[in-house]
């Protein structure tokens, strides 16, 4: 189990490989996300060799930067290595009036091949 607690700049991020289930959620827009972000990068390269029947990734950011994005793709990818070993599905969740966190994640569906679920929430269920 990896769980890294967030800051007003950082996410939370909880990893539970036996389950199958990663869930990042709050803000990300540190200067250097990589530094975050390796140990669940980590965690990651070592949990595709042998994943879960299913993943469920839960993403719900309130916003990421550009070199957070990058990140995030990164992430996404070396998940998708091991979408033939196991069932992944992204639930992408977005305050349902912020268009552009729902846009940024249609970006990711379209980079990335994994299967997406768009959840939208109300402001004050954040």
């Amino acid at each position: 189990m990896l769980i890294i607690e967030g800051t007003y700049k950082t996410p939370t991020i909880h990893f539970d490989p036996e389950q199958g289930k990663l869930s990042i959620t709050g803000r990300s827009i540190p200067e250097h996300p990589i530094k975050v972000y390796q140990p669940l990068i980590d965690a990651i390269e070592e949990y595709i060799k042998n994943p879960a029947p299913k993943t469920a990734v839960t993403i719900r950011l309130d916003y990421l930067n550009t070199h957070s994005i990058e990140v995030m793709m990164l992430i996404l990818n070396l998940l998708a290595e091991a979408k033939d070993k196991s069932d992944i599905t992204v639930y992408w969740q977005y305050e349902e009036e912020d268009e552009d966190m729902l846009f940024v994640g249609e970006d990711f569906q379209l980079h990335t091949d994994l299967k997406f679920v768009f959840q939208s929430f109300a402001e004050d269920e954040y």
